[in-house]
């Protein structure tokens, strides 16, 4: 490395050639923006800040930033101050949108979360961007992946559209109902151009339950739930889209330098354009199967931490390059000169399993929570988030928002900084528009009322948690809630501002219960009201989502040919015949 620095050091190429964008053979490269030269290191100074770079043999290597991210702070002082300032002071232009939605990404999985709790990674720009922006300290998601998706792009409980239960394996004739309305689809009515680089996993069995159908104008990814990062195959079957149509050149790239490739192109040649736009980034790292460039494993390696598990390095380096994934991001943004028209959000989409992979002086991927992916405890549906941009209030930069917010406020809140007229929404949105949020109300003890989640499948009878509902700062958790309102097993009450490990059910104190008769009572009613809403949730065998479901009698699809594609017509006809097809359909992970 010393080499390489003297190297570059001494190099009297033109501007012209350092500025020129360096590209990999497979997919573009990170960075590509700054510009890199083959075997040099450059000291690359401009609005993205100094950043070292090491290319060799044509291959991308290292960087480190010195706090190249988030150096700007607003300067716009509209919207009051102090404890009057909105979140979000009214600007007279659209802004534009970028939601990063890492998978199995949990509240210790950065790290800026839990900074005095060893962690064996690096994160350095997330870290940078959070710290100038405004974290969300008591922000909820959902347990796993299509109910967290499926939450974000309705902006409504889950219980509301099926969601609730499970997620869509492949072959399932079930996507969240076109009746749901999706976030891009209320930006596009308003001017919007939308972008959206990674995993789906809301349904594809008709081509109508694609991105290019819910609101999206161009789509790079797979519309499944996961596989082979390089491959892009699960259990045999291919799965990854341009648009609307399968891409066979994808193999053999990693997904995520795919997706970056997608985004620093999208930023170079449509980022400031005079039409606003909105980029959702929902990466598939780190999630597994771990795997992840050599690039990324070196510069993990050259961390020391002491880690010599190969797992925990491969899985710590996957959290590495997700970082380099958003930073380059933002670099782009900068050097594209749309930066400071744009809001910036992070926002995991459920927690981490459990303790997978187990790295030494673990406290836990989901640390200080109890639970974990799959569970409605804390660690398993509390995630890392935050928003950074210039356009936040200059009172509130660096500040934590300790109210309770939700994966369901991102489509109120962005609608709103869109224009999108609120009374016009199609459906009863349960999220909040958190861009008037005044920093005299940021509290985690206010009473907003959140559920959480209401699965009235109950988890086949009670025994297990399907219900949590959270009123200011306590909540509510039940075993079951049936389609009449009965509340079911396993009844508990958590104080999460004194006991966020979920430790203490109150229920068993007698003097909270005779002083919060009337708490109790309220979040027992909510629980049971919102049992009697709940539609039938999505399952994974006939009839899918219960007899009156127009599928129900609908058989599993199958890949064709080998790809993952729409099986059905919204009559419930085959598009294609599954006998013969040497492509029987398999289970796939969250």
């Amino acid at each position: 490395i010393n080499q390489k620095k003297r190297k570059g050091r001494k190099s009297k190429e033109s501007k012209e050639s350092k500025r020129k964008s360096y590209k990999k053979k497979k997919g573009g490269g990170f960075f590509s923006a700054i510009g890199l030269t083959k075997g040099r290191l450059l000291l690359a100074l401009g609005t993205a800040g100094l950043v070292f770079l090491l290319v060799q043999n044509g291959e991308y290597l290292y960087s480190k930033g010195l706090g190249i991210l988030g150096m700007g702070s607003s300067s716009n002082s509209h919207g009051g101050s102090g404890s009057d300032a909105q979140l979000f002071p009214k600007v007279n232009f659209k802004p534009n949108f970028i939601l990063f939605f890492p998978d199995d990404m949990g509240h210790n999985d950065v790290g800026y979360s839990n900074p005095d709790v060893y962690k064996p990674f690096s994160t350095p720009n997330i870290d940078s961007l959070a710290a100038s922006g405004v974290k969300l300290k008591h922000y909820y998601s959902a347990h796993i992946c299509t109910p967290a998706r499926c939450g974000l792009m309705t902006g409504r409980y889950l219980m509301r559209s099926g969601c609730q239960h499970s997620d869509i394996e492949n072959g399932v004739p079930w996507g969240v109902p076109l009746t749901e309305v999706f976030l891009p689809k209320y930006l596009k009515s308003v001017g919007y151009y939308n972008a959206m680089f990674g995993k789906w996993h809301l349904g594809y069995f008709t081509k109508y339950h694609t991105p290019l159908y819910r609101g999206f104008d161009e789509f790079v990814g797979f519309v499944g739930g996961g596989g082979d990062h390089y491959s892009h195959q699960n259990d045999g079957t291919y799965d990854w889209w341009s648009n609307s149509s399968i891409d066979a050149s994808a193999k053999g790239t990693h997904s995520e330098v795919l997706w970056n490739s997608s985004i620093i192109n999208f930023i170079e040649t449509k980022g400031s354009s005079h039409q606003p736009w909105f980029m959702y980034v929902p990466l598939h790292s780190p999630h597994d199967p771990y795997e992840v460039p050599n690039t990324w494993i070196q510069a993990q390696k050259a961390l020391n931490t002491g880690e010599n598990d190969e797992e925990v390095i491969t899985w710590a380096a996957m959290v590495m390059m997700v970082d380099d994934v958003v930073g380059s991001t933002v670099n782009a943004l900068k050097l594209a000169g749309v930066y400071e028209r744009t809001v910036v959000i992070y926002a995991g989409d459920h927690g981490s399993p459990s303790n997978k992979p187990n790295y030494q002086k673990s406290s836990g991927r989901d640390y200080p929570f109890s639970g974990n992916k799959g569970t409605i405890h804390e660690g398993g549906v509390r995630t890392p988030s935050f928003i950074h941009s210039p356009l936040l209030h200059k009172d509130w930069i660096g500040q934590n928002i300790t109210y309770i917010t939700s994966v369901y406020d991102w489509l109120p809140t962005l609608a709103s900084l869109a224009g999108f007229d609120s009374t016009q929404f199609t459906n009863k949105i349960d999220g909040i528009d958190l861009t008037t949020l005044k920093l005299g109300n940021n509290n985690a003890s206010i009473e907003r009322t959140l559920l959480i989640n209401l699965d009235n499948y109950c988890n086949g009878g009670g025994d297990d948690l399907s219900a949590a509902i959270r009123i200011g700062a306590y909540k509510m958790t039940a075993g079951c809630v049936t389609g009449d309102g009965t509340i079911k097993g396993n009844l508990a009450v958590y104080n999460l501002v004194t006991d966020q490990t979920e430790s203490t059910n109150l229920l068993k104190n007698d003097n909270f219960v005779n002083t919060q008769a009337t708490l109790i009572a309220t979040m027992k009613a909510a629980l049971s009201a919102y049992g009697k809403e709940a539609v039938n949730p999505m399952g994974k065998d006939a009839p899918w989502q219960g007899n009156d479901y127009f599928c129900a009698n609908c058989g599993k699809g199958c890949a064709n040919n080998g790809y993952l594609q729409p099986f059905y017509d919204t009559s419930g006809t085959r598009l294609f015949n599954c006998q013969n097809n040497n492509n029987d359909h398999h289970k796939e992970n969250n």
